[in-house]
């Protein structure tokens, strides 16, 4: 079995928030290496956004964090069998954390939302609540609204103000 882990779901863990608990006992399930577990860079780049927003404790806290090319990477992309001229198409990406609990790692391939490939490729509807989970941290439900609105109809604005005007909390 796998665990693939979305930003809300590590949010509410790290956040303390309702659903915290569950997070908890599937991060032991891969601790414990009773499943794998994967989180993609797309992700993990929301979380850092939307934490180091939210409290100069975390900001500071973030600069812990270090990442870097995995030492295999020029092997696995040039062995990587993903979509034919897509390079960004689930490319191999690898995770390891090291922390006073232990070291923990996993390997993917296959990304939750990659938009070449169909088998992952997010709804709507799927898209919509994700960025309403994501941007609700800073945007009011009516600004929320507007921006859904306007960006389903994007091929009908005037002006890119439409749009950005929008996108400050």
């Amino acid at each position: 079995m796998k665990y693939v882990f979305d930003t809300e779901a590590i949010l509410k863990f790290y956040l303390g928030e309702d659903g915290a608990a569950k997070v908890l006992e599937l991060l032991r399930h891969v601790q414990n290496r009773k499943v794998k577990g994967y989180i993609s860079i797309i992700n993990l780049t929301e979380f850092y956004y939307i934490l180091y927003s939210k409290s100069p404790r975390i900001a500071e806290m973030t600069k812990k964090i270090t990442h870097g090319e995995h030492p295999d990477a020029v092997r696995m992309t040039a062995t990587w069998t993903g979509h034919p001229g897509r390079i960004f198409s689930q490319p191999p990406v690898s995770i390891e954390v090291i922390s006073k609990k232990g070291r923990f790692s996993a390997d993917s391939t296959d990304i939750p939302g990659d938009t070449w490939n169909p088998r992952t490729r997010l709804t709507d509807d799927a898209i919509i609540a994700k960025f309403r989970n994501n941007a609700s941290y800073v945007l009011k439900d009516a600004q929320l609204d507007k921006i859904i609105d306007v960006v389903s109809r994007l091929d009908e604005i005037q002006r890119p103000d439409e749009l950005t005007g929008l996108l400050s909390p």
